[in-house]
């Protein structure tokens, strides 16, 4: 198995007649991510998707494909949002498919994350978690920083060398 970590290139300037001339590559991230995290945020209209395209620009966003047998599954979508004036990236999401989760995905996407803040200058990463999630990020060297540990949805930090 090998693992590709991506950066997703959405043409945040592209227009859009009707959700029919939206190209597929644009559509199924978002459509992956809501289904990861058993969301839909309804990519039915022409209207939503360059809303999500908007929203996509501030952002830097990823992908990690598993490779097998010279074919590759999307397995894992990331957004990572620059804050440089407090310097600091916010993690967005971090989505890894419920089928591919165990096999060191997530942790490889996250260390691919922590390289790209670092490579920006940035001091620290700080994400909010959903409780699933909080022991993998604490594995990974972020702690929980909005004071009680038994928030549902805790603010974490890490700190960048």
């Amino acid at each position: 198995m090998k693992l590709e970590f991506r950066p997703l290139l959405l043409p945040t300037t592209a227009t859009y007649e009707s959700i029919d001339d939206v190209p597929s590559e644009v559509l199924r991230p978002f459509a992956i991510y809501d289904a990861i995290n058993g969301r839909d945020h309804g990519i039915h209209t022409v209207d939503r998707v360059h809303h999500l395209l908007d929203e996509f620009d501030s952002q830097q966003a990823f992908t990690v494909h598993r490779r097998e047998d010279d074919e590759f599954t999307l397995d894992a979508v990331a957004n990572l949002h620059a804050v440089p004036e407090r310097d600091l990236a916010w993690l967005e999401g971090l989505a890894v498919r419920p089928e591919a989760r165990g096999l060191g995905i997530g942790g490889f996407a996250l260390d691919k994350l922590v390289t790209v803040a670092a490579q920006a200058n940035l001091k620290t990463i700080q994400l909010q978690s959903v409780p699933s999630a909080v022991y993998f990020y604490q594995n990974h060297g972020f702690e929980i920083i909005d004071g009680h540990e038994n928030k549902i949805h805790p603010r974490m930090s890490r700190t960048l060398n």
